[in-house]
Formats: structure tokens, C-alpha cells, sequence
């Protein structure tokens, strides 16, 4: 079943019971939940793929909520990030069914999900049900609809920044319809769903923020490190990164470009490192604690990231991140992220593309300790002011409650 994280606390209780459904290669015995030991009306948290790595922002949000419990809900799991979640939390279709594209066929087919599943959902108790991208508001709401409760869904980045063709104009607002309330993790996207045509009175600009617990801010280091954290696709621009990298090692011979993750691109980003010379280190997938700790040696990060035909950053939690810890940001004016990094005060911002200036910049924060410290110092300030998780998943939470009436 994989790893699953560790929990304590109160726990639901089952019991076995057999029985039969309707839905193809559905197991005849399933477990059904006894009465749970909690007062607080639950939040089904909807990704149809539990959990992928780099999401461990829906695990965040999910567990900082406070007036309600939350069960997160999915078709199949994702090794990856699996282990952020505690299993007596995760009600997966995979429980109860063999195959779950046979499964999933009544719903595609317009005739609802597999009852048996919906009677584990049922008994959660649930109020709200809470869909991650605008992409998957048609499996979730197929599921709110069957529970009887209203639907809230985020839109995180590229869900929403496809061209706005009439094809996806029209699939788009077939899923908005679906939703209650719509949430935008940054004004970027908030923009981008406005012109798409999200109504006004659904539309809610929110950001999600990150749990500071642990996130101490501590001094810039003197290692002339810069730090890459992400997926490697086209959006997050490596390949800007490493051919600026090039010109930094002409004025700090010393510095060093580490790369923590992994995807399409890596094979053809390895070959553009050896073809410059430029000798970074890639560092493969890292657990939240490794990258927090790299983050901490390093004296800058870089966000690079730039639009592509098909997406863009939405806000980037991994900024949000290196700043808590203290680390000034360096990277391209692009999508969200001038809402997660303040130019000049919390890091330093260069056209989208620019490799020059963005060399420049990483330049210029790795030969001048007291602006690295200067804006580590504002940006662990500002991120604590405007992005603490605890009090964000709170004003959450009461979009939760707009949304039930």
C-alpha cells in the first residue's frame, strides 16, 4: 500500500461488512466506517492522483485546517508524495475497486460514482468537498454532487493558463460551473480567470501560504551557492539558469549551482550543463527536511521560471519557502512570482528571459554579503506577515462556509 505518514491522535473505526455493487470490478467487501470521533464536520480534499511529490502544499493545507476535519480523497495513489499523508485520513476509490478505470466508467458515462464508495465518503460526514485544479472539477464534482454538498475548487496555474482558444473557453466554464466558489492562489490567476469568464461572485483570490513551524530564519552563508528547487520542465527554466550560471562563474570563480529534482528535461538539462561547463550538481528528488536543509546552505535561490504556450507559475510555494528560512530570491518576473518575491526588498527580479540581467543579479547577491542579508531578513519577515499557513487555511476555511450558505 506504500508508506503513509505518521499520525496520532483520535482514529475512525471500522468494521467489516460484505455486500455487492453495481459498479464493474468493485470488491464485495469493503470497510465502513463507525461513527468518527471528532465533532467537526469533515473536508473531502479532492486530487484524483494521491499525492505527487512536488504537491505537498494540498497535505499542508488540508492538516492546518481547524474547523473541520479533513479526508483527502483520490482515484489512485501516488507513491511520491504518498507518505504526507496519515492513511486513516485518505479515502481512496482503490479501496474498493479492482480496476479503476472500469470504475471510474459510470462516471465518465454520466451516471454517477460506484455507491460503495459514496457510502465510505458519506460516512465522513462531509460538508464541503475541495478540488485541487480546475482540471479535475468534473470528477469532483460529480462527487459533491452525489454527497449533496457544494464544491470549492483551486485553480493553481497551468489548469487555467492554456490559450484561451473557444474549445478551452467552453470546457472551462463547463467545470466553473460546477463550483461554488473558485479560488486563485495568486492574483496572476485571478486575472488569468477573469478573462477566461469565472463570475465575479465565485471568483476568490487566496493564497494558500506554508507552515512556518521549523522555517527559523538564519544568517545568509558565506558558500557561494545558488539553489534550484523544481520540477525539471520547460516552465521552471533551467536551461535560462544554467547558461547565466556560465557568466556568474566568470566573476565568482568559486560558485556553485545545485539542481534538487527531477522530470522530462533532465537528460537534455545534464547535456546543456557539460556542453557550458558549468559543473552543476543535480541533486535528484529531496524530502521537504533535505531541501529546507539545502536551502539553508545556500546563499540564494533562484526561480528562473518563465511562461510557456501552455502554463506558467502560478505563485511558487518553494519561494515562499527560501525566504522564511531567510534566503533572498533571484529570478524572472513571471506569472506569480512577483507576488511571492518582492523586487528589491525580499530579491531581485529580471525580465522573463533576460539571461544577462539574471546573471547579474545572481552575481551581485553572491558578492555582496549584506544584501543577500538584507533581503533575507525583509523577505523572512514578509512571508510570516502575508503567507503564514495557519492564519491563510482560517480565511480558508470561511470560504468553506460562504460556500455552504
Amino acid at each position: 500500500m506504500g508508506r503513509w505518514r505518521e499520525y496520532t491522535g483520535a482514529h475512525a473505526k471500522y468494521s467489516l461488512r460484505a455486500g455487492f455493487d453495481s459498479a464493474p470490478n468493485v470488491r464485495c467487501c469493503s470497510l465502513r466506517r463507525l461513527p468518527l470521533v471528532t465533532d467537526k464536520p469533515t473536508a473531502l480534499v479532492f486530487r484524483k492522483r494521491l499525492l505527487a511529490y512536488s504537491e505537498t502544499f494540498v497535505a499542508n493545507q488540508g492538516y492546518a485546517l481547524r474547523r473541520h476535519r479533513p479526508v483527502f480523497v483520490g482515484f489512485q495513489q501516488d507513491r511520491a508524495g504518498l507518505h504526507h499523508l496519515a492513511r486513516r485520513d485518505v479515502e481512496m476509490l482503490t479501496d474498493v475497486a479492482s480496476s479503476v478505470g472500469m470504475a471510474r466508467l459510470p462516471m465518465r458515462l454520466g451516471l454517477g460514482p460506484p455507491r460503495i464508495w459514496m457510502r465510505r465518503l458519506a460516512a465522513t460526514r462531509p460538508v464541503v468537498l475541495h478540488t485541487h485544479f480546475i482540471s479535475a472539477a468534473k470528477p469532483g464534482g460529480q462527487l459533491a454532487r452525489a454527497l449533496g454538498v457544494p464544491m470549492v475548487a483551486t485553480a493553481h496555474g497551468n489548469d487555467v493558463t492554456n490559450p484561451l482558444t473557444p474549445a478551452f473557453r467552453k470546457e472551462l466554464a463547463a467545470s466553473l460551473a460546477l463550483c461554488e466558489r473558485v479560488i486563485a492562489v495568486s492574483q496572476f490567476i485571478a486575472d488569468r480567470l477573469a478573462d477566461a469568464g469565472c463570475p465575479d461572485d465565485k471568483l476568490v483570490q487566496h493564497y494558500i501560504g506554508i507552515p512556518l513551524a521549523g522555517l527559523d530564519p538564519t544568517p545568509v552563508p558565506s558558500a557561494p551557492v545558488v539553489l534550484f528547487v523544481g520540477r525539471f520542465v520547460e516552465k521552471k527554466g533551467i536551461a535560462y539558469l544554467l547558461k547565466a550560471f556560465r557568466q556568474v562563474q566568470a566573476q565568482c570563480p568559486g560558485a556553485r549551482l545545485q539542481l534538487i529534482g527531477d522530470g522530462p528535461l533532465r537528460a537534455s538539462l545534464q547535456a546543456l550543463d557539460r556542453e557550458l561547463d558549468t559543473r552543476a550538481e543535480f541533486l535528484g528528488v529531496k524530502t521537504p527536511d533535505e531541501v529546507h536543509a539545502a536551502m539553508r546552505a545556500a546563499r540564494v535561490l533562484a526561480a528562473p521560471s518563465v511562461r510557456t504556450e501552455r502554463d506558467a507559475e502560478g505563485l511558487g510555494m518553494v519561494f515562499l519557502e527560501a525566504q522564511a528560512l531567510g534566503r533572498p530570491v533571484v529570478g524572472f518576473r513571471s506569472g506569480g512570482i512577483g507576488e511571492a518575491v518582492g523586487h528589491n526588498q525580499t530579491g531581485l527580479l529580471a525580465a522573463e528571459r533576460d539571461v544577462e540581467a539574471l546573471a547579474q543579479n545572481l552575481a551581485q547577491v553572491l558578492l555582496d554579503a549584506t544584501l543577500a542579508q538584507t533581503l533575507g531578513t525583509a523577505g523572512a519577515q514578509r512571508v510570516r506577515a502575508r503567507f503564514d499557513i495557519t492564519r491563510q487555511t482560517g480565511a480558508l476555511e470561511s470560504i468553506y462556509e460562504a460556500a455552504r450558505g
